[in-house]
């Protein structure tokens, strides 16, 4: 799955920056330094191992899984100039992202601390319906991380440096 890592759009929808070759790279990379910087700002220890392993594997499920990739490319040219460039495979069942995303990191043996599982579970914040009576009771730690993650897909633009 390395080559399809590499490749993969950030989103199937041309709203973000990140729905092209490459994208979720770039998204995951942004998630990493702006959950980093966020950390400091709000003096939170997180071992830095958990900031890399939930920031570049919180949306590992946008591959799909190892048979079929998730987003393959558009062939109908008015929805690929209205929608993207990509639309959803129809041989995957749908699964929130994070649900995937955490069924593939268990599939290839990626043991998570609780932590670092919840993160990822929760990830969305309460734009997730699976999150909504949680609402109100986050950990510090979960608003950081869905903050970083949230301003990484919605900023895609932004010039992050890497110190």
């Amino acid at each position: 799955m390395e080559e399809r890592l590499a490749l993969a759009p950030g989103s199937a929808s041309v709203h973000y920056e990140q729905s092209r070759p490459g994208g979720l790279v770039d998204h995951s990379l942004r998630t990493f330094l702006l959950f980093r910087d966020l950390l400091r700002l709000h003096e939170l220890e997180f071992p830095l191992c958990s900031v890399i392993i939930t920031s570049l594997f919180h949306d590992i499920g946008k591959l799909g899984t190892p048979e079929h990739e998730l987003f393959i490319p558009e062939t109908d040219a008015w929805r690929r100039n209205r929608y993207g460039l990509y639309t959803m495979s129809p041989d995957l069942p749908h699964m929130p992202m994070p649900q995937r995303s955490l069924w593939l990191l268990q599939h290839f043996g990626v043991a998570l601390t609780l932590d670092e599982f919840q993160l990822i579970a929760t990830v969305d914040g309460p734009y997730d319906e699976a999150n909504r009576r949680q609402a109100g009771n986050e950990t510090m730690l979960q608003l950081v991380f869905h903050h970083a993650e949230l301003m990484a897909s919605r900023c895609g633009k932004l010039t992050l440096s890497a110190r």
